[in-house]
């Protein structure tokens, strides 16, 4: 099992100081997708009207192993419309 950290921020940094022990990267990277998925489900993150968040996931040496990031914008013309 190695151990994953996931980082945080929507305008302030959260650092995972302790990480998680996992068995694998696949798995590491469907805990960062839980993770934005809780936080935005338990309305942590407020992405409106023009925010990002951003979960950086790194294995044990600190090396970057996937950012995963969703950003959300208002539009505001009226030149897009649906089809």
């Amino acid at each position: 099992m190695a151990r994953y950290f996931f980082n945080s921020d929507n305008g302030e940094h959260v650092e995972d100081r302790d990480g998680t022990e996992l068995p694998d990267v696949e798995t590491a990277l469907a805990a960062a997708q839980d993770l934005a998925e809780e936080l935005l489900a338990q309305k942590v993150v407020h992405l409106w009207p023009d925010g990002v968040l951003r979960i950086t996931l790194l294995d044990e040496t600190g090396l970057i192993l996937a950012v995963l990031e969703m950003t959300a914008t208002i539009v505001t013309s009226p030149a897009i419309h649906r089809p």
